[in-house]
């Protein structure tokens, strides 16, 4: 026992089994830009409000709530998207391509800003919320071995790339008010509507890389060169109508075969389910206290400017 714990202390710290996959690096990608959209607001509100003084109250919590009531709409659609035809790669690919489309779309606004930008920031919002779901099933689907087939280093590394990818939302975080600052002091002070606009269309980024990323991934696979077999000869095409039957009559009972085994293994996932041991509670301790810590972290973030505007003026 004392020699297999050595052996995953030496592996964690030589990374060995912190080895990121496509689907990983996705995910990672994916909550960094989330986690940069949802933040950047927070920051681009102030500089609104003292270019459009008459706006009120009212129009600043639209602009921040509108992304939350997207969230919703996205974190209830984003599974069923990954378990559709689209697959767990083809759904994150689209929700980043609406990502890209409402950042740029927040950072091009030129009449009835605030309410046009809350319509962005819905839009953003739906994108935003079915990354978690998608990320979550893609960091916890990355290793293609179940938990009985891991070695103790490979559970400890697959825990470490789950909590490398949501580490991620923290460095989104970070970068916000890094990038204003930055904005702030290289950009005259007359031209406070760039500030805002670069902020907000900033976000766009994280999903293009993704999509440059994935594009050369995939061409990168699609050039492996596929050996072609040699062509037959003449005598090996003579068999029988027979010899033509039975491969045909073993494929389909393989293929029936399979089907019994696939409603089979959903049917015993759902025993399994049903027959866990305190899952009610398990369900509840992990979406009430994340329920609970998301009301603390959107709801300092995403208001603090109004609160601390109203409060100190």
């Amino acid at each position: 026992g004392r020699i297999e714990d050595i052996n995953v202390e030496e592996n964690i710290q030589n990374g060995s089994c912190c080895r990121l996959s496509q689907e990983q690096l996705a995910a990672m990608v994916s909550n960094f830009s989330t986690s940069y959209n949802v933040v950047n607001v927070s920051l681009a509100l102030p500089i609104l409000n003292d270019l459009y003084p008459e706006s009120s109250y009212e129009d600043s919590a639209a602009c921040a709530s509108s992304l939350l009531a997207g969230m919703i709409i996205g974190q209830l659609v984003g599974g069923a998207l990954g378990d559709s035809w689209l697959g767990r790669l083809g759904a994150l690919r689209l929700v980043m391509v609406i990502q890209i489309v409402a950042s740029i779309g927040s950072a091009t606004i030129w009449q009835d800003v605030y309410a046009a930008l809350a319509i962005w920031r819905f839009l953003l919002g739906i994108g935003a919320g079915a990354i978690y779901p998608l990320s979550a099933t893609l960091s916890a689907e990355a290793e293609e071995l179940t938990d009985e087939e891991l070695s103790p280093e490979e559970k400890v590394g697959q825990i470490k790339n789950v909590v490398l990818t949501f580490s991620m939302q923290g460095v989104g975080f970070i970068t916000v008010p890094i990038v204003t600052l930055i904005l702030l002091f290289s950009l005259p002070e007359n031209r406070l509507d760039l500030v805002w606009r670069i902020l907000l269309g900033i976000g766009c980024i994280p999903g293009l890389v993704l999509m440059v990323l994935q594009c050369r991934h995939r061409r990168q696979t699609g050039l492996e060169i596929i050996p072609q077999e040699e062509p037959m000869e003449d005598s090996s095409l003579e068999f029988s109508v027979q010899d033509r039957e039975e491969p045909l009559m073993a494929n389909e009972e393989e293929g029936e075969e399979e089907e019994r085994h696939e409603e089979g293994q959903d049917q015993s996932l759902f025993i399994a389910i049903w027959n866990e041991p305190n899952l009610v509670q398990k369900l509840l301790g992990t979406a009430g206290t994340w329920f609970l810590f998301d009301i603390l972290y959107y709801g300092n973030t995403l208001f603090q400017p109004i609160v601390m505007e109203a409060a100190f003026g």
